[in-house]
């Protein structure tokens, strides 16, 4: 990925956690989820540690999503001063 389709899925990224948090539902969305695995793993026996880590996993990559929004904004930035400051990317102005 080239430096440009970088920050537009950095801008893509941005707006739509500027949407989610703005608009509770996703963000409520993923806490109920999260919740419904927490109550999942709470309900299991001592003895079922492949349904936990089953349903642990799943609590995680429902956390990724986030994550991975979080990661393309900051990817954005980054091309973003890239192409916007070249001489500072290459060590400083002197």
């Amino acid at each position: 990925m080239n430096l440009q389709q970088q920050l537009e899925l950095g801008k893509q990224a941005e707006d739509f956690f500027k949407y989610v948090t703005e608009n509770l539902y996703f963000t409520e969305l993923i806490e109920r989820i999260k919740l419904t695995y927490a109550q999942y793993i709470l309900s299991l026996d001592k003895g079922q540690k492949d349904e936990f880590s089953s349903y642990r996993s799943k609590m995680d990559a429902v956390e990724d999503i986030i994550n991975s929004v979080r990661g393309d904004i900051y990817a954005g930035q980054e091309a973003y001063k890239q192409l916007n400051e070249p001489d500072l990317m290459k060590g400083g102005i002197l």
